[in-house]
């Protein structure tokens, strides 16, 4: 099968247009001093309220009546108006076989006009074009499908700000580059840091200059991490699978728990029956639940001919569903072994499990290549009360990926979960490279954690969002 094409596919305020000259004239027309509206800016961009709360802050509820003077003064995009390296990034990264999408929240007229100004895409639409805006996962969707519904890994989205660009770009299943410049860029640093393992940036000058690690060659012998599913055993938020983390090791691939909603997540990256196996962590059903769609497809959808996907879940699983659902062998499509501690093997995948404090029979699990057992490899918390579980199985140079429900303060519960900052210890004592913070309950704040963590652990932080693609190491 031939490689999906790559694509950068680009915003266009702060990233390409310098948005100056908008603030301005609005200022003008509003006869407030610019100075001031762009301090009125700021301070709503800081709220992380929508920008339009800045006519508000500023007194002048009647802005909108002012639309059709504001587009008589501002007009079209004016070639001084292109941030200085927006012509030659694009040129470079076409150069580098990236395919180009421009594709914003914009009136319609700025297709035409980015190209009169010598703009090259091979897809230009903006979001008046399309009825859909961003954040809405649905543009995202659209933006896919005009780019010829390429492999959502193989697409990164560049934008400035973290709530319109970032976070729903990786929710998309994409990979992020947020570029910090402009208003939202600048002021994002003070209100956190970016979701995911995001890349970074300053320029699209930058980017061009660092394009090719979007991508990092997969080598022969190194796993590959992909979030499918992080959210707690509940979510207000639609689309938020649960619990469901894909490794993938020379072709095969392994899944660690498969909580709710996490099948159909889990079929838009990998074909679930080509899977070698799933591995449980405990008995929860956030962490399994979607075991019964994996049933059901294996035994009706495929039939006879289904391959085997294996099930390796504590001992007591397969006895609740068949209890629960009142079909003795329910699981039976599923075979293998119950989990005890210690170490076995899945294909080229090395696992060694322990058992942690949660709930009756829970484990941790670390994973890596079967024949470079010393390599750094993956560690997944599972649910766990207490962070010292963890450093049994917790190597220098590991990647830990762990669970901090409790977000940022840790309340007076028998529950046993880890907060943030226990997670980051438990990086911090073991010596790992990376931590990865998921299943945080609601409605604690992600960037919180992410704060909170750094302030304990020095390595690379960051958030596992659904579509995070990471190589281990």
């Amino acid at each position: 099968m031939p490689e999906s094409p790559r694509w950068i596919c680009l915003d266009v305020g702060e990233t390409l247009i310098d948005e100056t000259r908008v603030w301005s004239v609005w200022a003008d027309i509003l006869e407030v001093p610019r100075l001031t509206l762009m301090a009125a800016l700021g301070a709503v961009i800081l709220r992380r309220a929508p920008h339009q709360e800045l006519f508000e802050a500023v007194r002048r509820p009647d802005w909108r009546h002012l639309r059709t003077e504001f587009d008589a003064r501002y007009g079209s995009f004016r070639p001084d108006d292109l941030y200085p390296d927006a012509l030659d990034s694009i040129a470079r990264l076409r150069d580098l076989g990236y395919r180009i999408a421009i594709i914003a929240n914009q009136p319609a007229s700025r297709t035409e006009e980015l190209r009169r100004l010598g703009v090259e895409a091979d897809v230009i639409a903006m979001s008046d074009e399309l009825g859909l805006w961003k954040p809405d996962p649905e543009f995202f969707a659209r933006a896919l499908a005009l780019m010829g519904d390429p492999d959502r890994g193989a697409v990164a989205y560049v934008g400035d700000r973290l709530d319109n660009d970032v976070r729903p770009s990786l929710a998309a299943g994409m990979r992020a580059v947020w570029l910090r410049r402009g208003p939202w860029g600048v002021i994002g640093d003070a209100v956190g840091p970016p979701t995911g393992t995001a890349m970074v940036v300053d320029s699209l000058a930058e980017l061009a200059d660092r394009a090719t690690s979007l991508w990092p060659v997969e080598r022969p012998g190194h796993m590959t991490l992909t979030v499918v599913g992080s959210a707690p055993a509940w979510s207000l938020r639609a689309g938020a699978p649960s619990s469901c983390y894909l490794l993938e090791l020379d072709g095969a691939a392994i899944v660690l728990d498969l909580g709710h909603g996490s099948f159909g997540a889990l079929s838009e990256i990998r074909r679930p029956d080509s899977v070698a196996a799933v591995v449980i962590s405990h008995l929860h059903p956030d962490h399994h639940a979607d075991l019964v769609p994996l049933r059901q497809y294996l035994k009706w959808g495929l039939g006879d001919g289904a391959p085997k996907v294996a099930l390796h879940a504590p001992a007591d699983l397969r006895g609740r569903y068949d209890a629960f659902l009142g079909e003795e062998g329910f699981l039976g499509k599923l075979p293998g072994a119950a989990i005890e501690e210690g170490t076995f093997s899945i294909g080229p995948f090395r696992i060694e499990a322990r058992r942690v404090t949660h709930a009756h029979q829970s484990f941790a699990f670390r994973v890596s290549p079967w024949q470079l057992p010393d390599v750094p490899g993956l560690v997944y918390s599972g649910d766990c009360g207490r962070w010292q579980d963890l450093l049994l199985l917790i190597r220098p140079g590991d990647t830990l990926l762990s669970e901090a429900f409790w977000g940022v303060t840790r309340p007076d519960t028998e529950a046993l979960h880890l907060t943030a900052a226990e997670a980051a210890e438990a990086a911090r004592a073991g010596s790992a490279a990376r931590l990865l913070l998921t299943h945080i309950g609601e409605p604690h704040d992600p960037l919180a954690c992410v704060e909170a963590a750094t302030a304990v652990f020095d390595g690379a932080t960051g958030l596992a969002e659904p579509g995070l693609r990471v190589a281990i190491p």
